[in-house]
């Protein structure tokens, strides 16, 4: 495969407020693309597409509320397209579709609060819709998800203690997936959990 990537990026930084926009422009020739199915193994299959693009913008922001509190964020706007695609099974030619497990919107936001030996976090993760095969069939596709998660860490001497919970809403969330073309199927993150670490320090 071949691909010609053109990107532009401009930051700006005061005292309290930090922001990064980048835009990129990918144009690929036989790009080598999974085509939403599985092998025997369970390993993705993938084939050669003519011609295909991607192209987005990506925000970064970091704002510091106060001596304690930081809020930050980012947010990623793409858009992909397959200018032809011919479906091996039907061989029916599918024209400007949008490649699988490409969700046109993916935004993640948190709240940090340290204060001496503690801090606390909370924050969200958004995906977009996304297909499960390129030929822009609504029946397969990934549905929006949100996720949250939180956490607090206290240090003591050598001794810290991190505990996270993620998922804080227990959300249905389906992070990827494929079809055969007659069902989809999806794989699902965690429920609600909870991971504690102690880390000491000789």
């Amino acid at each position: 495969e071949h691909v010609r990537d053109l990107e532009l990026g401009a930051g700006w930084r005061a005292p309290r407020l930090t922001l990064a926009l980048t835009a990129y422009s990918m144009a690929f020739r036989n790009e080598i693309t999974p085509i939403g199915a599985l092998s025997y193994l369970g390993l993705p299959l993938r084939k050669n597409v003519g011609s295909s693009s991607r192209r987005g913008v990506e925000l970064d922001a970091a704002w510091r509320a106060t001596r304690a509190l930081t809020v930050t964020g980012n947010v990623a706007v793409s858009r992909g397209r397959i200018r032809a695609y011919t479906d091996d099974a039907s061989g029916q030619t599918f024209r400007d579709v949008e490649p699988l497990l490409s969700p046109r919107l993916i935004a993640n936001h948190a709240l940090e609060y340290r204060r001496g030996m503690l801090g606390v976090s909370l924050g969200g993760r958004y995906v977009g819709r996304a297909y499960l095969n390129n030929t822009g069939n609504r029946d397969f596709v990934t549905p929006p998800s949100h996720v949250v998660d939180a956490g607090a860490d206290v240090a003591v001497g050598r001794v810290s203690l991190m505990a996270t919970m993620r998922n804080v809403t227990g959300a249905t969330v389906y992070t990827s997936g494929y079809t055969d073309g007659v069902t989809s199927y999806y794989y699902l993150a965690a429920p609600r959990n909870l991971f504690a670490t102690v880390t000491t320090r000789f």
